[in-house]
């Protein structure tokens, strides 16, 4: 049987080695992906909104996030500034991945 002390230490061991794993996991997606590792998961909202104004307004929308901007201000009433701008970001994606 093993004392608790030594328990302790293969504990902090295994923990040390699972964050310096993680960090080493990180750091080299960050460098295979440069830097692009977060940030594009979109909520269910913010899909299906996007998907119905593309289906209805397709050949309107552009690959400029600016211009997209504008049209979501005359063809949908949105009233947060945050929203409008994740689904104009999430149009402009859309676009540039069908060229």
């Amino acid at each position: 049987m093993q004392s608790g002390r030594f328990l302790g230490f293969n504990f902090f061991l295994l923990r040390f080695y699972t964050i310096i794993s993680t960090i080493f996991i990180n750091s080299f997606l960050f460098h295979y992906y440069e830097g692009f590792i977060m940030g594009r998961i979109k909520t269910m909202l913010i899909k299906r909104t996007t998907e119905e104004l593309m289906a209805k307004h397709s050949d309107e929308f552009t690959t400029s996030f600016d211009d997209n901007k504008r049209i979501l201000g005359t063809k949908a009433k949105i009233t947060s500034k945050k929203m409008r701008n994740i689904i104009a970001g999430y149009a402009t994606r859309l676009k540039k991945t069908q060229r």
